[in-house]
């Protein structure tokens, strides 16, 4: 991995240099990248946005990802598999309940594993919320995306600080050509090593759930509106259109 995502997709969030005047959406998101219903969100509400951006033109676009520990009781060192946790919490319908999940991921375009290894991931919540703060929303929706991926579609540990190292090293593409949230992997895997940054996840998600966020993903639109859930695409694009309705920069 060397680059997340060269192809910039028109309906992603835009840096601070978008000109003025256009139609304003933000999009706070809470989510944990451990959820599968998290990754389906991500999908359709990129899927909403390319439709809405069809629709209306160009937009100002600005997604913001916030820490949640979805799982308490999922261990911080060491991992469990996906399908027996799925079968504590769930007893019986935990096969039932992942095939449909399966299914509804095969209907956004992407194809998550059976099982697989999963656990606390204060880690890569570290790198995304570096990501906000240093480099923006842009590079840490970008960022997030490559994690997903590499963790539902292809069964890699984002638990691994090695592994993490290697994403939070990647180059973003941006407007002002691509940047790095570190230099080199190295430099990354040391910060993952130390304890920058942990606190602030960890407050960050508590103070979610003491807001009342009981379920993930949950979405804030122009901090008026909020959604519970993966929801489908339609619904999602509803929700924008009535979002943007006056809304200017």
């Amino acid at each position: 991995m060397t680059d997340a995502h060269d192809d910039a997709d028109p309906a992603e969030p835009t840096e601070p240099a978008t000109p003025a005047m256009l139609k304003l959406l933000t999009l706070d998101v809470t989510s944990d990248p451990v959820c599968a219903f998290s990754y389906l969100s991500y999908k359709r509400i990129q899927r909403s946005l390319q439709t809405l951006v069809a629709k209306q033109g160009p937009l100002k676009v600005v997604v913001r990802y916030h820490p949640y520990v979805l799982d308490p009781d999922l261990p911080e060192d060491g991992l469990v598999s996906r399908k027996a946790r799925l079968q504590q919490v769930l007893g019986d319908e935990s096969v039932p309940f992942w095939r449909s999940v399966m299914d509804q991921g095969l209907a956004c375009g992407i194809k998550l594993n059976e099982d697989g290894l999963i656990g606390q991931t204060i880690g890569a919540q570290r790198i995304l919320f570096h990501a906000l703060r240093t480099l923006g929303p842009a590079a840490q929706y970008r960022l997030l995306g490559v994690m997903l991926e590499q963790h539902f579609d292809r069964a890699h540990d984002i638990t691994n600080p090695v592994f993490l190292a290697k994403i939070a090293a990647l180059r973003i593409p941006g407007p002002d050509g691509a940047r790095a949230l570190f230099a080199h992997g190295d430099e990354a895997l040391e910060w993952l090593t130390s304890d920058e940054g942990r606190d602030d996840v960890l407050v960050a998600a508590w103070r979610a759930r003491e807001q009342g966020i009981n379920a993930i993903p949950f979405v804030i639109i122009n901090g008026k509106y909020a959604i519970c859930g993966a929801k489908e695409e339609e619904e999602y694009l509803k929700a924008f259109e009535k979002a943007i309705e006056g809304s200017y920069t």
